[in-house]
This record gives structure tokens, C-alpha cells and sequence, in this order.
């Protein structure tokens, strides 16, 4: 299994809303809890769960209530649950192996993020479809990224290991290290990248 996610995914989804960039403390919180109550958490955990997240990104990412949202509901709908697959898929295939997506779109002034979709211009080779170029990004860096990320996808359908030469070592994920292979300008192994805001979610997911 390969299985991942990208940093931003929810960004994509909100793009222009006003209700995203003009979110308040008040309206952040009701809007987690309203997602929680879905998954039978109560507000209890709501509050701690955007306490992370605001302590977790303080100083590396923007702490502003339309952020956090964006950042938590990522993680809820995305991130979070391709982990729990992995996790389960791992303690029965140890070729189980974690990627997390975090180049950045240029467009709408760079606000997209590592949104979702983003990845498969990348893994598919189509940075030169007609103004993709907007949306992915182009340059030796987005041309570089592509060609090691098609590589581990077509290293995987091979061999059933992404590694490949112009990556760092890839080894298969476990809940002790939970290495993960980063795709962004520099492609790098990390251990258990964001694991606060993970940690944060379990019991709920």
C-alpha cells in the first residue's frame, strides 16, 4: 500500500470563501464542534483539539482562526484517515509506505497551499497540460519533484517499494517510527511529521 495526503487539502474546497478568511474565534470553534459531534466527540475535546493545533503551528504556520480551520479539517477528512489506514494495513503487509504532499500552488497568490489534487500533475506527469502551470507550478524545482514522484509510483507498481535513487531511504511504515517519505522542493524522510495534531485525533478517528 501507498497511501497519503497533502498538507492543505481543504483549501482547495473553500477557494474564495469569505466565511474562511473571515473566520472568528467564535464561529472556529462552532464549526469544529459541529464536525465532531459527527464523530460523537463533545465540545470538551473541540477546545482541545484547536488548542493543538494553535500551539502545534505556533511559529511555523499561521495561527489565524481561518488556518486552523483549514489545517484541522485537513487532517480530519484527509490526513488522519489515510494514518489509520496505513496503521491497519502495516501490522499485515509491512510494504505499507506514507507520503505527505506539501508543495505549495502558486495560484490565488500562493493561498491554496498544498491543496488537494495538487499531487497528480506531479505523479501523472502533466505539469505542460494548458495552464496547469497556474495551479502546480512549473520551473527545474516542480520538474524535479515531478520526476521522482512518478518514479516512486511507477517503482511501486513494480516492485511494491517506492524507493528509488533520487530519494532518501524509504523504509515501510509502523506506529513506532511512522516514516514518512515528504514530497515537496526537497524530498526528505520524516518521523511522525505534525504528530501532535495526530495524536490530538485519536479516539476520534
Amino acid at each position: 500500500l501507498l497511501v497519503g495526503a497533502n498538507r492543505d487539502e481543504t483549501k482547495l474546497f473553500r477557494m474564495g470563501m469569505a466565511s474562511s478568511t473571515e473566520l472568528d474565534e467564535a464561529g472556529l470553534a462552532k464549526r469544529v464542534r459541529s464536525s465532531l459531534r459527527a464523530l460523537g466527540a463533545d465540545e470538551a475535546h473541540a477546545e482541545r483539539l484547536i488548542q493543538t493545533y494553535r500551539s502545534a503551528r505556533s511559529g511555523r504556520a499561521s495561527t489565524e482562526p481561518g488556518e486552523l480551520l483549514d489545517a484541522l479539517d485537513s487532517d480530519r477528512t484527509f490526513r488522519v484517515p489515510a494514518i489509520r489506514l496505513a496503521e491497519a494495513q502495516a501490522t499485515q503487509q509491512p510494504r505499507t509506505y506514507q507520503y505527505f504532499f506539501t508543495w505549495s500552488s502558486p495560484a490565488r497568490r500562493g493561498t491554496l497551499g498544498a491543496c488537494h489534487a495538487l499531487e497528480l500533475p506531479f505523479v501523472f506527469g502533466t505539469l505542460d497540460a494548458p495552464t496547469m502551470d497556474r495551479f502546480a507550478g512549473k520551473g527545474p524545482d516542480a520538474e524535479a519533484l515531478s520526476a521522482r514522484m512518478m518514479d516512486a509510483w511507477i517503482s511501486f507498481a513494480r516492485s511494491l517499494e517506492p524507493g528509488h535513487a533520487e530519494l532518501p531511504a524509504w523504509p515501510g511504515y509502523d506506529t513506532a517510527k511512522r516514516a514518512t517519505l515528504v514530497f515537496d522542493r526537497a524530498c526528505e524522510l520524516a518521523h511522525a511529521p505534525l504528530d501532535a495534531e495526530r495524536a490530538a485525533w485519536d479516539g476520534v478517528i
